[in-house]
């Protein structure tokens, strides 16, 4: 196995850029202003909208300038938000006044709320009709209609449901079970659970790889994360990671999934060809949620202990001209890499990365 060789660059803008992993890390960090509990983007990656449950009110974040334009007020407690396939509607799970409540994505204007007992999370159907939401007062996923906003026949579950995802077809729902440390698997053609999976402790969010033959589920309770081969639908491997992990977030390439943790204030990166885990990133003060942008190679994580997100911008290494430092996997351009703000440039640890290969370090 390798071992990661990072070099650190720090201007005077206190943005931090890392190259770790033959990967280059530019961290930043937005301001929200109060505590943020998730975040969700559009489909276009223009705008991104995050729960601000101390506000009762969802934030606009502008992500091409990184600037929270706004704010749409909501119902009580909102802590987590879905768009329509198409981009044209949001749906908020407001948690403590059992509603969800619809948003017109165009004119930024909430419609009717819908009553669903303590909603936590939101999924939509591939064709963007159907939305499914995982109601923990019911221990069931409620099912509704987005045309119409009506409420249809709930699909039964395990005990406190808090996370309902689905497949990249559309086809079967994946629900974190709290109370009962399951995932229930659900077939949506005919609605109903077709098998029930065994996770760790406390099971929280739940996230499908891009290619749907993996679900990473984060246990809260057992600082971990089951992975579950969908195909099987039983888990092949937990991967310990750091304290309190409560929601998972793959890159476009379905090479790297990162989790949060709680009390330790950092990002647990994880190898999902090795299953290792190869990095734990600094970011703010208990970090609750994580989800990569559009783009597939930015995460962004929700700091709930001090109103920020954190920016993690991942940049894909080009082909290196020097042969000795390209066979390391780290490239010049990484290497030289600067930080945006400029001033103040300290570089450590630049001549062992250009000789490491040379050296051996990368080899355990």
């Amino acid at each position: 196995m390798k071992k990661p060789i990072v070099v650190l660059l720090l201007s005077a803008a206190l943005t931090l850029t890392a190259v770790t992993d033959a990967w280059a890390l530019t961290t930043s960090t937005i301001n929200v202003g109060t505590t943020p509990y998730s975040i969700a983007f559009t489909p276009d990656g223009t705008t991104a909208y995050v729960p601000l449950p101390d506000a009762n009110a969802v934030g606009v974040l502008d992500v091409a300038t990184s600037t929270m334009v706004g704010t749409i007020s909501v119902g009580t407690t909102p802590v987590s938000v879905s768009f329509t396939p198409d981009g044209s509607v949001a749906y908020v799970a407001n948690r403590d006044d059992d509603t969800v409540t619809p948003i017109d994505v165009a004119t930024g204007i909430p419609g009717t709320p819908i009553a669903v007992v303590s909603p936590r999370s939101i999924a939509f159907s591939a064709d963007g009709t159907t939305a499914y939401v995982a109601s923990a007062g019911t221990n069931s996923i409620a099912v509704i209609d987005v045309a119409t906003g009506i409420v249809g026949s709930p699909i039964a579950v395990g005990n406190s449901p808090i996370t309902v995802t689905t497949n990249s077809t559309g086809t079967r729902a994946y629900v974190t079970n709290a109370s009962s440390d399951t995932v229930s698997v659900v077939d949506l053609g005919t609605a109903t659970v077709i098998a029930t999976v065994g996770v760790g402790a406390t099971p929280w969010g739940a996230t499908v790889s891009p290619d749907d033959t993996r679900l990473y589920v984060a246990n809260v309770g057992g600082n971990s994360v089951s992975v579950i081969n969908t195909g099987t639908s039983t888990v092949v491997d937990t991967i310990v990671v750091d304290n309190n992990p409560h929601f998972i977030a793959f890159s476009g390439d379905g090479k790297t999934a990162l989790v949060d943790s709680y009390f330790g204030n950092v990002v647990t990166k994880i190898n999902t060809t090795t299953l290792a885990v190869t990095d734990h990133i600094s970011v703010g003060a208990n970090p609750l949620f994580v989800r990569y942008a559009t783009d597939g190679t930015t995460a962004y994580v929700a700091n709930s202990g001090d109103g920020t997100l954190t920016v993690l911008a991942f940049a894909s290494p080009a082909a290196s001209d020097d042969p000795e430092l390209a066979a390391t996997g780290v490239t010049t351009a990484e290497v030289l890499s600067l930080a945006a703000g400029g001033a103040g440039m300290i570089v450590l640890g630049l001549t062992m990365v250009a000789w490491r290969s040379r050296l051996n370090l990368l080899e355990r």
